[in-house]
């Protein structure tokens, strides 16, 4: 295993580099992981490495990450791995230099916007549901019957 820790001047934070080696499977990964004691993980992922985790391995990699406090990264120009990275939320760069540089992306602020707009659903269905209840409770009771009977 090869690691290096690079300390980032820009925002004082140290970064492991954590070079993926093509016989690493998922498990070996998340060790290394769990091993690191910094605040930014960089996966540096070689080019020959074709079956490098699904959208599934990439979110356990990054739940381990989380879990230690740190922000989890990729070096990679694998098209699929890039595209799984942006679904999850994992910040993807072209090389060591331009992850230094820029500001990574923080998933739970992704999961707080995801339940942020699950929470704005709940509250519409319940206004619609609430206005329905007091639409019944107005009609006279004729129609109550009648519309109970259709909800029903």
């Amino acid at each position: 295993m090869v690691a290096a820790i690079l300390y980032n001047l820009y925002e004082s934070m140290k970064t492991m580099l954590i070079n993926v080696d093509v016989s690493d499977d998922i498990i070996t990964i998340r060790d290394r992981i769990n091993w690191s004691n910094s605040q930014r993980i960089l996966l540096i992922i070689p080019r020959k490495m074709k079956n490098f985790p699904d959208e599934m391995g990439l979110n356990l990699l990054n739940r381990a990450a989380t879990q230690n406090g740190a922000k989890l990264g990729l070096i990679t120009r694998q098209r699929r791995v890039k595209e799984f990275a942006e679904h999850i939320g994992v910040s993807v760069f072209p090389s060591i230099t331009q992850a230094e540089r820029a500001s990574w992306r923080d998933p739970s602020k992704k999961e707080s916007e995801k339940n942020k707009h699950d929470l704005n659903s709940i509250i519409n269905l319940r206004s619609e549901i609430t206005r329905e209840t007091v639409a019944l409770s107005v009609a006279p009771p004729v129609k109550r019957v009648l519309l109970s009977g259709l909800i029903i």
